[in-house]
């Protein structure tokens, strides 16, 4: 039974933090050991870019620029590199120099205007936003930037400008409304605070973390303790669980009295950073991962300590497979931030990537604290240990897990699904069932659970025409997913219905033309309509895919002796075996 695209499926990190599931496959770059000149040292540091290394696009673009250090186009390639990369200061160097030849450029002065501020040399950050162009994301930034000056110098009527102009801003509404709420809530206008909050809310501000933990926080500080826990509790309810939320859930929803609120902060840089961190959060969402790595690396140069800034570069750097540089990013955050243990379970998932298995699993059971606070630890573990198909030890995890569980809500259906494949695995069939259904009712018949669930049914032979119509139903769900497309076309081999099977399997080729799994499907339904010299010809090809050494050695063999032609057994085959 072909289900290892989906025993591999890793699904700790959906309970730890709301983070898009896809990982990007990037080239490895060549190290250079000396590329020749400006053109190698350019062309070096473009093939580092368009494969996320940053920190060697970064110094090869210096290379460059000791051999043409005035080319603009250099010089902005170099401070982009910088600034995405983490080295801020560097690229406030790099910055200089570009203003000194446009002083209009707009990256280059947003930049020294930030690293004015940071400074507290307002009158220069005035003089470089006064002289950029003002392209749409300045627009954005220019009013928070002035707002905080504004408030640091104590100059009510360059507060009411910024908040004015924050007002009437068409650009993000959540993140101007939320700098309007900081400001007015700091000045003591709580009126006009709550309206700006209002305003935010309604132009979706709910969805976004970093709007509910200030609101929420705003909340509480006026005592609207019941308002912040709903605010709270329905984002924890409807997306994945944070744990800045689940910390202010729990001082809400502790014993006897309840913690003090968050103080607001009065550091005009904490506050800026804030909104840093903000349009990061919206450019991550957004998929402009870059946009989003620069925005979060200004939060950090303006605030060091921000763990929540911290943990998203290093997710980022996850997600580009630079493993080593985001396990060193996630090990910055200090075991007295709130993002901490997320950032422990993080930084195993990194180490288990670098195949550093055991120590992963140290830094795991290191956080473990035998209470419900252990779901997400315990499910990152079993999720690493079935990874490395250790099915048992897995599946022990996965039960500690669920016993924590106090209520069964839809955020849990992928622990069911993980324990549901582990004991698939080890051929426990009745008990496998039992948890993808679990799984699928919690889900609400997520694409995933169905294929799995459908595939399993029609390989045993029974249920077969449920099987077939859950399957159907996740293509429909998902059809640019190859995998799902393979496991109808596989279905309906099973079924022995030939030439639909040949259709679907076909196009699951074409969506993943290099994986060997479904190149070896191609392969053998070709051979059951007798095509059997494309058969061999698909089956040499799942070979170059690297398969597992399991199926590898049955497809050499398949080359060989070829298949035992299976009758055309036709659509009547649906009317055998158990039926629901």
């Amino acid at each position: 039974m072909k289900l290892r695209h989906y025993l591999l499926l890793g699904l700790a990190g959906m309970v730890v933090v709301g983070v898009a599931l896809g990982t990007f496959l990037t080239a490895r770059v060549p190290h250079y050991a000396n590329p020749s000149g400006l053109a190698g040292a350019y062309l070096a540091a473009q093939f580092a870019l368009g494969s996320n290394d940053l920190a060697q696009a970064g110094d090869y673009l210096e290379r460059a620029l000791e051999t043409d250090p005035d080319d603009p186009n250099l010089l902005q390639s170099a401070m982009r590199a910088r600034l995405v990369g983490g080295r801020v200061p560097q690229a406030v160097d790099i910055a200089q120099t570009l203003i000194s030849q446009t002083p209009d450029n707009q990256q280059a002065g947003l930049l020294l205007a930030i690293a004015a501020f940071e400074a507290g040399r307002y009158s220069s950050a005035e003089r470089y936003l006064s002289k950029m162009n003002k392209g749409p994301m300045a627009r954005l930034l220019e009013p928070n930037i002035r707002l905080w000056m504004a408030i640091a110098e104590n100059n009510r009527d360059a507060v009411q400008s910024a908040v004015s102009q924050l007002r009437r801003s068409a650009a993000f509404t959540p993140i101007s409304m939320l700098q309007v709420g900081q400001a007015m809530e700091l000045s003591g206008d709580i009126q006009g605070a709550s309206e700006a909050y209002e305003t935010g809310l309604r132009a979706g501000g709910a969805s976004y973390f970093f709007f509910v933990k200030a609101y929420g926080g705003y909340l509480e500080r006026q005592g609207d303790v019941d308002a912040a826990r709903n605010l709270y509790q329905d984002y924890h309810n409807t997306h994945l669980t944070h744990p800045h939320v689940s910390a202010a859930l729990a001082r809400l929803n502790a014993a006897g009295t309840p913690a003090p609120p968050p103080p607001l902060a009065r550091n005009v840089r904490v506050q800026l950073a804030y909104a840093f961190y903000a349009v990061a959060e919206v450019m991550e969402r957004e998929k402009r991962l870059e946009l989003a790595l620069a925005y979060a690396h200004l939060a950090l140069f303006l605030e060091p300590e921000s763990d929540i800034a911290v943990f998203m570069t290093a997710e980022i750097f996850a997600r580009h497979e630079r493993w080593t540089a985001a396990g060193d990013r996630f090990a910055l955050i200090a075991p007295e931030q709130v993002m901490y243990r997320a950032a422990q379970i993080k930084r195993a998932e990194m180490l288990n990537e670098v195949d550093a298995v055991e120590e992963a699993i140290s830094v795991l059971y290191a956080v473990m604290t035998n209470t419900s606070d252990d779901i997400d630890v315990l499910v990152a573990l079993g999720d690493m240990l079935r990874f490395r198909f250790r099915f048992e030890e897995a599946e022990q995890a996965y039960d500690k897990a669920i016993g924590f569980i106090r209520e069964e809500r839809a955020i849990y259906w992928h622990v069911y699904f993980a324990r549901g494949i582990t004991r698939e695995r080890q051929g426990n069939w009745v008990m496998a069932e039992v948890d993808l259904q679990k799984a699928r009712q919690l889900s609400g018949d997520e694409p995933h659970v169905l294929n799995y669930l459908g595939y399993s049914w029609i390989d045993q032979g029974i249920y077969l025409k449920e099987g077939l119509r859950i399957i159907e139903l996740a293509v429909r769900k998902e059809p640019s997913n190859g995998f799902f497309v393979d496991s109808l076309g596989w279905a309906h081999y099973q079924l022995g219905q030939y030439d639909k099977a040949l259709g679907y399997l076909e196009h699951a080729s074409r969506l993943e033309p290099t994986d060997a799994v479904i190149t070896e499907h191609l392969g053998d339904v070709l051979w059951q309509l007798g095509r059997e010299v494309e058969a061999r010809y698909q089956w040499r090809k799942a070979l170059a895919f690297d398969p597992v050494d399991e199926d590898r050695l049955k497809i050499e063999s398949k080359i060989i002796t070829g298949l035992e032609i299976a009758p055309e057994l036709g659509p009547e085959k649906l009317s055998g075996g158990t039926e629901i």
